[in-house]
């Protein structure tokens, strides 16, 4: 089992997360544990700004980061 490779970026009021797998499913998480969004899309539109847990996730690997956004 390989390492996902995986990067996450906030541009705004976007998450933007990089996967080499274009299947990945996205997560993210609010602090409170509230999914707001599961899905493939790589570019995912928030509305609120805070402290937010996304996960990349295919069928071997599992890439978790803790994102803020200002």
């Amino acid at each position: 089992i390989g390492l996902m490779q995986s990067a996450v970026a906030v541009d705004g009021n976007q998450i933007i997360v990089q996967t080499a797998e274009a299947d990945a499913q996205i997560e993210i998480y609010n602090l409170s544990g509230t999914c707001i969004y599961r899905g493939t899309e790589k570019v995912i539109s928030i509305s609120e700004r805070g402290v937010y847990i996304v996960k990349a996730i295919t069928y071997d690997n599992e890439y978790t980061q803790k994102i803020i956004s200002k």
